[in-house]
């Protein structure tokens, strides 16, 4: 603490009491030293508004600026891909229906509830161009990329769509342009946000465009109000009450910058240093001696096994050296793709590509990094895959498709479980003697086991099955 003013010592000795509450105060001051203004700039920036403002006015250019760099550079499809291999993975997020009866499964119900979905996931969304596992990537990838993606959900009979499947269901995905939120496309009601809300602030429509604003001028007719029971927005929210999604980038554009500035800069120089050039160093000048014919002028062509033997008396050969590449870089450019990784959400080894270290290290980074990715994956299945099932099992029971009966929970039927992707063994012998110890302890079960590894534990059960069958030892 500072040392005491001339005014401090006058306080202490007209009014000691309230010298102590002055000295209290600035020790409180002091413990808050961030919040003081001073030289550095960046402890004045502030953000007074409500959730929505800064999201209203910077989320357009943010995806904007994602997507150029998801376009032409390496990080970001880096960071894009590992964040799809560890929410939606190779199989994609397939539902395993639990359809019960009086606590046990309802096989028949779940089987055929399957045999329809594995159909319907050939074309679910009403272009046809995407299976499900594709239509899941894409999403994802938006909504990691954008910070937002929306859904559109199609029941029944629609005029001019022709359903992928027997069921009749589909949904159609949306960009975040297709929701715009600059409040021109509001209507009578209201909705800033493409978004209209109730007293509550739940949202009960959305403003959808019916084409995207760059194929030509808008009209008020290319917009229409779609109650929120038709529609899924998975959203990036930092904010309580945020009623649009920001690009999880946003933090770390301005370090992506300045790597994709970095590695150009020595890209350029290591270009130059490869094309390796020599000069001619003249000497002292008393020992230089000019040719007789001033104009004349040497070429040197560089070439393997070169031997120059017409240097003129002090003339010496030397080449320039750009000291590229630099290998300092390496170190800064890991240090900060590191941080980019801490501020993205994803494993620094994912980006890097750099799978080095001790077994401790490797298997740390992994325990902590999967616990980010399955919250990432938990809130994907929750607002995205989650509201797909409802509206499948609806579509598939009016069209006389399935029927549920009468002693089956409900339910059970419109909770399925889902396997996320799972995650690699570094160590595969330690990894199996882990999970046979729990096995033997009884505190895990194989179906668990064949979730976290990404399987389906019925697939496994009937595969084995069918080799002891085959093997002449059935029941063994």
């Amino acid at each position: 603490m500072s040392r005491p003013t001339l005014l401090d010592r006058l306080w202490a000795s007209a009014w000691p009491s309230h010298q102590l509450r002055r000295l209290r105060a600035r020790r409180a001051n002091a413990a808050f030293e961030g919040a003081r203004p001073g030289r550095d700039r960046r402890r004045e920036r502030r953000e007074q508004r409500g959730p929505n403002a800064p999201v209203r006015e910077a989320a357009r250019p943010l995806r904007e600026r994602v997507r150029e760099l998801e376009q032409n550079t390496d990080i970001v499809p880096g960071a894009l891909s590992a964040l799809l291999a560890n929410v939606v993975g190779a199989a994609g997020a397939r539902p395993e229906p639990r359809a019960a009866a009086g606590g046990a499964l309802d096989e028949s119900l779940n089987a055929r509830l399957q045999d329809l979905w594995d159909e319907w996931a050939e074309a679910p969304e009403v272009t046809g161009q995407h299976a499900e596992t594709g239509a899941q990537e894409l999403a994802c990838r938006t909504w990691l990329r954008d910070g937002e993606v929306f859904a559109r959900h199609h029941l029944g009979r629609v005029a001019g769509l022709a359903h992928g499947s027997a069921v009749p269901y589909s949904y159609e995905l949306l960009e975040p342009e297709l929701v715009p939120a600059d409040g021109r496309w509001g209507g009578p009601g209201g909705a800033p946000d493409g978004v209209e809300l109730d007293a509550w602030r739940r949202p009960v429509a959305y403003r959808v465009l019916l084409r995207p604003p760059g194929d030509g001028p808008l009209r008020p007719a290319d917009a229409a109000r779609v109650p929120a029971d038709r529609m899924s927005h998975l959203m990036h929210g930092t904010r309580i009450g945020q009623l649009r999604g920001a690009s999880p980038f946003a933090p770390v554009l301005a370090r992506l910058a300045d790597i994709d500035d970095i590695d150009e800069a020595e890209r350029i120089a290591a270009r130059v240093a490869a094309a390796m050039a020599a000069y001619i160093r003249k000497g002292e000048p008393l020992a230089y001696e000019p040719p007789a014919d001033a104009e004349a002028r040497r070429e040197i062509e560089l070439e393997p096994g070169l031997i120059i033997d017409d240097l003129r008396p002090g003339e010496d050969v030397g080449t320039i050296d750009s000291g590229r590449p630099n290998r300092e870089v390496m170190a800064f450019r890991a240090e900060q793709l590191r941080a980019v990784a801490g501020g993205v959400g994803v494993s620094y080894s994912s980006l890097a590509r750099r799978y080095d270290g001790t077994y401790s290290a490797q298997r740390q980074e992994l325990v902590e990094q999967s616990a980010v990715y399955r919250a990432v994956w938990r809130r994907f299945i929750d607002r995205w895959e989650r509201p797909k099932w409802r509206r499948f099992v609806l579509a598939a029971e009016l069209a006389g498709l399935v029927e549920i009966p009468p002693g089956v929970d409900r339910k059970s039927v419109f909770r399925p479980a889902y396997t996320a992707p799972a995650l690699p063994w570094i160590d595969p012998l330690r990894e199996v003697k882990a999970w046979q110890g729990l096995l033997d302890s009884e505190l895990e079960s194989r179906e668990h086991i064949a979730r976290l590894r990404g399987r389906d534990w019925r697939e496994i059960r009937r595969e084995v099955e069918r080799e002891r069958e085959a093997a002449g030892r059935p029941g063994a």
